[in-house]
């Protein structure tokens, strides 16, 4: 017997994971378009971000922005 595709299941998944997904590119998109001198700590979310999609790029966008620009006021 073959296995079917849950079309339904299929089309679900995809619709809630949508959100996510562009949360994601959206927080990639910011952290390389972001210039600070903060290096390492850009680099420890790029790793979040990547290494954990869903949580990291939501987690990047509420906190690690302003984190970021905080630290970049500091350095000036």
């Amino acid at each position: 017997m073959q296995p079917t595709l849950n079309l339904k299941a299929f089309l679900l998944f995809f619709i809630l994971s949508m959100p996510f997904i562009i949360l994601t590119f959206w927080a990639l998109i910011d952290l390389m378009r972001l210039q600070t001198k903060a290096v390492y700590t850009k680099f420890l979310w790029l790793v979040v971000v990547v290494l954990v999609p869903y949580i990291g790029g939501l987690g990047y966008l509420l906190f690690g922005r302003r984190l970021l620009r905080r630290k970049e006021g500091n350095n000036v």
